[in-house]
């Protein structure tokens, strides 16, 4: 593994910014990128909005210990990114970043004569000449000598030349106006105006920009600066500036916790996500009625101490306090399920709200996690996925992702 690592993430897309964390064994910077090193898709302008964004470590900063293997390093450095990625959704809940990926948009060698591009859609045949001395002649009608040669991927000798012409044609015409005289329009009314030929949105950048986006490295990038140069480390006309946020931690998470919660952080569908977060409350099923000092027979009253463990009724009320009128009123509201059964609101009858909290997230659980028509001759309540139903599951995610946090935290105490 070289000694700058990219690691892609999930659900990064329109980040538009840097992200600089630090505070464990080595820094890492989250930052936009244009993904699969473009060839033939070459465009001349990107948007900062379409980019999604990867996270990039320096691993000679690892501990020894960990670079064993290459897959152990791996592993590792995706360990710390996402105790950090934990970090940051601590800040912004609503943020779905993740390092757990199913759609790879990395070529890795592979020792083949041909390298991979636009996502490895495209295989340009590459010789590097220039560090290869049994190469000794690469020729053809159209370049005679070695030298010719601009790259070690070959077809760069052709396109580079036509993609600056493309550049150039195209910052042109992104500049040009016209003057157009109106009578009665609808839209200019009367009158001569001086238009221009395009309209873009913030965030533009050419080419030649965006390819620098792969030149930031973590130390050109300084802790607590709201903002980041873009450059190529000489000074170039398209230097620019990307806002920056910065996210510290010193505590490391247990990693099969996290594993609960990015999963549920990277599903779409509400009730998917509630599963992936009562996984997390699950795992303290046992050990929290013996931190309380309490005994717990069924997985409502287990529930109900891992409620009480981690957090207590002036916490929870603060959640709810955070939250707006529109939540508030949500959740003090009876739901129905589709099976037309009804989940008791949160309410105030209950000796504590904690109580109160466990016993409508059990009443949840329940209804997304089984499926069962009756139960004891009864219709059951049942949250259908796909349905009107993860509407009102999200309710209960909002929550449960809140109480997840704070077992994870109260777990690495």
């Amino acid at each position: 593994m070289p000694t700058h690592a990219d690691f892609q993430l999930t659900n990064s897309r329109g980040l538009s910014r840097i992200i600089y964390c630090h505070g464990l064994e080595t820094p890492v910077i989250i930052a936009p990128t244009v993904h699969g090193e473009p060839l033939l898709t070459s465009q001349a302008f990107y948007y900062l909005e379409e980019l999604e964004s990867v996270a990039r470590v320096t691993v000679d900063e690892i501990a020894e210990e960990h670079h064993a293997s290459e897959d152990h390093l791996t592993r590792r450095c995706e360990y710390i990114i996402d105790n950090y990625l934990f970090a940051y959704s601590v800040q912004h809940p609503e943020s779905q970043l993740s390092t757990k990926i199913t759609d790879f948009r990395y070529w890795r060698y592979d020792g083949e004569l041909y390298r991979g591009y636009d996502q490895n859609h495209t295989r340009a045949l590459a010789l590097d000449w220039l560090n290869d001395k049994t190469i000794c002649s690469i020729e053809n009608e159209d370049y005679s000598t070695r030298a010719q040669w601009s790259d070690w991927c070959l077809a760069r000798a052709y396109i580079d030349g036509a993609l600056s012409d493309y550049l150039r044609a195209m910052r042109q015409c992104v500049a040009k106006q016209v003057d157009v005289q109106t009578e009665g329009h609808e839209f200019l009314g009367t009158g001569r105006q001086r238009l221009p030929l395009i309209s873009a949105s913030p965030g533009r950048l050419d080419y030649d920009q965006a390819m620098m986006l792969q030149s930031i490295g973590i130390r050109d990038v300084a802790p607590g600066e709201d903002s980041a140069l873009v450059w190529r480390g000489t000074p170039f006309h398209g230097d620019f500036r990307l806002q920056q946020e910065n996210i510290r931690t010193t505590r490391y998470q247990s990693p099969d916790l996290l594993a609960y919660y990015f999963a549920g952080l990277r599903e779409r569908a509400p009730i998917a996500q509630f599963r992936c977060f009562y996984n997390v409350l699950e795992y303290f099923f046992e050990s929290a009625p013996i931190e309380l000092c309490e005994s717990a027979a069924s997985e409502r009253d287990q529930l109900s101490c891992v409620v009480r463990w981690i957090a207590n009724a002036a916490e929870i009320a603060e959640f709810f306090d955070r939250a707006d009128s529109a939540y508030q009123s949500a959740v003090r509201s009876e739901i129905e399920t589709s099976s037309g059964q009804r989940i008791r609101p949160i309410g105030n009858e209950a000796p504590t709200i904690a109580a109160e909290v466990s016993r409508w997230i059990y009443d949840i659980s329940c209804a997304c996690i089984h499926s069962k028509s009756t139960r004891r001759g009864m219709v059951a309540p049942r949250f259908v996925p796909f349905s009107r139903d993860e509407t009102a599951v999200a309710l209960a995610v909002r929550l449960l992702q809140w109480l997840a946090v704070a077992c994870i935290e109260k777990e690495s105490e």
